[in-house]
C-alpha cells in the first residue's frame, strides 16, 4: 500500500474509530472515522492490494457509515478524483455525489 493510499484513507490522521475486516486470521480491509466538526462521521477505507476488487470497501465501508448516521445523522465519504474504485463503492451505499473540492499542498 502506498504512502498516497493511506494519506487518501484518512487513517495517517489517526482516526478515533476503526472497523476492520479479517480473512483466515489477516486483515484485508478497514475502515475509520474521522472527526469532522467534533464528532466521528468522516468516513475512510483503506484494502489490501491482493484482496482489491471484492467489494470489501463497501463491505467494511457499510459499518463506518451505519455507526455514524446512528451515532450523528451524518456519514461523508471522501475520495480522491480519479479513484473510481472508492467512488463505486460509495455509490454502492448510497452516497451521492455532492462537490469536488480543491487545494493546493505546500
Amino acid at each position: 500500500m502506498s504512502d498516497e493510499d493511506w494519506e487518501e484513507s484518512g487513517f495517517a490522521d489517526d482516526p478515533p474509530l476503526a472497523f476492520v475486516l479479517c480473512e483466515d486470521g489477516q486483515q484485508v480491509a478497514a475502515a475509520n472515522l474521522n472527526v469532522l466538526d467534533g464528532i466521528p462521521r468522516d468516513i475512510g477505507v483503506l484494502v489490501s492490494g491482493h484482496a482489491r476488487g471484492r467489494g470489501l470497501s463497501a463491505e467494511v465501508g457499510r459499518h463506518a457509515a451505519s455507526y455514524a448516521i446512528r451515532g450523528s445523522g451524518l456519514a461523508r465519504w471522501a475520495a480522491r478524483i480519479g479513484n473510481e474504485p472508492s467512488t463505486r463503492a460509495a455509490l454502492r451505499l448510497g452516497f451521492e455525489p455532492y462537490v469536488t473540492q480543491l487545494g493546493i499542498r505546500p
